[in-house]
């Protein structure tokens, strides 16, 4: 064979390796945007606690928050017992899913006034502390005994945890306006101290980092949107403007919730406001590069609208959601209306659903509100439904999100 026949070959061999590099190229590019097909799961039911199972000495007891521990063997369960003289106390419980065994109580409140409620319970991503916060205080309990190791003087209307379970940020009011308060979750030490902008007052409790260092702060409106912040001093250190409006006369009805996935990397959700048209601004989830505020890619469903902030497991692979569509022929007042509300299950790695899990046990159309509550455990693989006075704790099954 002479040099010009070789370099003939050469040259057609060259040509459609670069041929089928470019097929491998858009087949991946085809598959990131036409995932797998969304699988149908189901909640099998683990346990069930009602009022009965916490009534104590005088009467009725009232769950009011609730946590699954990170080896999801167990579950907490935070709830107010009324007594008398038109008192109550707070209390927490601790029982083991599988068998609904009662392993620890104890009393955190005494005789405080009816009123008086969880704002929330939570356990340390390690399970070496328990986390629970009412209107009066902070307290970090031993999650064996349940009891009380130490009591912060903070009154708050809400609170996060760093995802390495170091650093605690509680949000507290004072004469209209709202304070960050940041505290190291095991001794309790106030690390920083600062007031929230103004303009991002009144919105969702802000998540914290993996590590604690950073703040995420979020607010409707054509933006910035978005703040990221230094959890010790309120500095903001970048600011997005993330858009989802889908009306010019709704400006508002834009951003709902922002959370971390990772060290580089969150998750924003659109607002469930829909608006007085009944439309809602997206729907999509956006993930974001946190150090650049461009869109890497988006999470879809044919209807989505959040009904809180999503979920993020704890390995930082999977999220979860609470879609609570409603169409726009529907009364939006009406909380009663018979409309599905889904679960929704996704690899972060994908754009579509990997499950969707529908037919939730809720009290009525829309997550909101004291007659439900939804939690997961960490990895997700269980959900707490809590309706009026009974939690039931279920397990996901025919969904594989690894």
């Amino acid at each position: 064979m002479n040099l010009t026949t070789m370099n003939n070959h050469e040259y057609g061999y060259r040509k459609l390796s670069g041929f089928l590099v470019l097929i491998l190229l858009t087949a991946g590019s085809f598959a990131w945007s036409f995932d797998t097909k969304t699988s149908k799961a189901k909640l099998q039911a683990l346990m069930s606690i009602d009022g009965k199972d916490l009534t104590e000495k005088y009467g009725a007891s009232e769950i009011l928050s609730f946590d699954v521990s990170p080896d999801n063997q167990t579950v907490v369960v935070g709830y107010r017992t009324a007594e008398q003289h038109h008192t109550a106390s707070i209390s927490v419980g601790k029982w083991e899913i599988a068998s609904k065994r009662l392993l620890a109580t104890a009393r955190l409140e005494e005789s405080t006034d009816q009123d008086s409620a969880f704002v929330r319970l939570v356990f340390t991503p390690d399970g070496q502390l328990l986390i629970s916060q009412t209107d009066h205080a902070i307290n970090i309990l031993d999650p064996n005994t349940l009891a009380i190791k130490r009591t912060i003087q903070i009154s708050g209307d809400c609170s996060q945890l760093s995802g390495d379970g170091h650093i605690l940020a509680v949000r507290a009011w004072s004469q209209g306006k709202s304070s960050v308060h940041i505290l190291d979750a095991r001794s309790g030490e106030q690390l920083g101290l600062w007031p929230e902008p103004e303009a991002f007052q009144h919105t969702v409790c802000p998540p914290l980092s993996f590590g604690g260092d950073q703040m995420l702060i979020t607010a409707p409106g054509s933006g910035p949107n978005i703040l990221l912040v230094d959890s010790l001093t309120g500095k903001v250190i970048r600011s997005f403007s993330i858009g989802f409006r889908h009306e010019r006369a709704s400006p508002d009805n834009e951003i709902g919730s922002a959370a971390f996935i990772d060290t580089s990397r969150l998750i924003v959700a659109p607002s469930s406001d829909p608006g007085k048209s009944g439309r809602y601004s997206a729907k999509t989830l956006k993930v974001i590069n946190a150090n650049t505020g461009e869109l890497i890619h988006e999470l879809v469903y044919r209807h989505l609208a959040p009904g809180h902030a999503p979920w993020v497991s704890a390995s930082g692979s999977t999220l979860a959601l609470i879609n609570a569509w409603r169409s726009r022929s529907q009364n939006l007042s009406d909380a009663d209306a018979n409309v599905p509300i889904q679960l929704l299950l996704f690899r972060l790695d994908t754009t579509q659903p990997t499950c969707v899990v529908e037919n939730l046990p809720m009290s009525g159309s829309t997550p909101e509100g004291a007659t439900s509550a939804v939690k997961p455990s960490p990895d997700l693989g269980i959900f707490g439904f809590r309706i009026s006075n009974q939690l039931t704790i279920y397990k996901i099954i025919g969904c594989n999100l690894h």
